[in-house]
């Protein structure tokens, strides 16, 4: 947990979050979506979207370049960006180039990251995403990730919980509930204190839901140097 904005930078009182990507980062925003749902139940959470659908990471890299005052007086920027990349052909090496790019901006105003990776896309070939994920793994540095692609693989049959993609890219209520919970675990990771200074409902419950073989939250957070 090596990024520097643990908890002495942030408030006690709140954490500024801000969000950039693709239209799996902006359905967040949205009543059941993942990062209204991480506010409902820690409302020190403080979201602020700005994702934009159908952008690759080339178009938010360039919004971010666009925005200087993106990401200042956040503690964290949360990154969900490459699907668009996957669809359209863009090779992994580029789109993981873009998302470093983001994360060194975001650094330079302050901010600490986390990259979420991509989930299976019906249409794209699970070998695509497969790539593009295991570039982010292996290759982004600097930054926190969430490996959400394994958290929703069937280990046993290796195919993924589908039942999450509402039109085989976006996510159902479900799926919405299941990365929040994922994100909330992150967050109280990384702020220790805030799970502690505040009671809220947490949904953990919805990855005890999940059919076995389902990834385990603390297997699917790396911390970044």
């Amino acid at each position: 947990m090596a990024q520097g904005a643990n908890s002495d930078s942030a408030s006690a009182q709140q954490v500024n979050v801000g969000i950039v990507g693709d239209s799996l980062a902006l359905s967040g925003e949205l009543p059941g979506g993942w990062s209204d749902l991480v506010h409902q139940d820690m409302p020190w959470i403080h979201m602020s979207d700005a994702g934009n659908g159908g952008d690759t990471s080339a178009q938010t890299l360039l919004k971010l370049e666009a925005n200087p005052d993106a990401g200042h007086g956040d503690q964290l920027m949360i990154v969900w960006v490459g699907s668009n990349d996957i669809a359209n052909g863009v090779d992994a090496t580029t789109a993981v180039s873009n998302l470093q790019s983001i994360v060194d901006i975001a650094h330079g105003r302050g901010c600490d990251t986390l990259v979420i990776d991509m989930l299976p896309r019906i249409g794209a070939g699970i070998q695509d995403t497969s790539q593009f994920n295991n570039l982010v793994a292996t290759s982004l540095t600097g930054t926190d990730k969430l490996d959400l692609y394994s958290l929703c693989m069937n280990p046993a049959s290796g195919q993924s919980y589908l039942s999450w993609l509402a039109d085989g890219t976006h996510l159902d209520p479900a799926g919405q509930q299941a990365v929040a919970t994922a994100v909330e675990s992150y967050l109280k990771g990384k702020y220790p204190w805030s799970a502690s200074s505040a009671s809220p409902s947490s949904p953990a419950d919805a990855l005890a839901a999940l059919p076995t073989g389902a990834g385990s939250l603390q297997g699917i957070i790396a911390w970044g140097g």
